[in-house]
């Protein structure tokens, strides 16, 4: 038997999601006013950036 164990996304990949979520930075009003503003928090986005690094991390200690 072979068992392959992932995590499951509901949304899709990381970038995909990430691209669906962006915010206009440069005109912030904008991206209110045509509800193209982000849906997640700076500290959602700090906490993917940290577990990415954490990822790659430990593939380059596998090598």
């Amino acid at each position: 038997y072979l068992y392959l164990a992932i995590e499951y996304a509901p949304h899709g990949n990381l970038l995909d999601f990430l691209r669906k979520s962006h915010v206009l930075e440069t005109d912030p009003a904008f991206a209110i006013a045509n509800s193209t503003a982000s849906t997640l928090s700076s500290q959602q986005l700090l906490h993917f950036a940290a577990d990415v690094a954490r990822g790659m991390d430990y593939l380059s200690q596998k090598q």
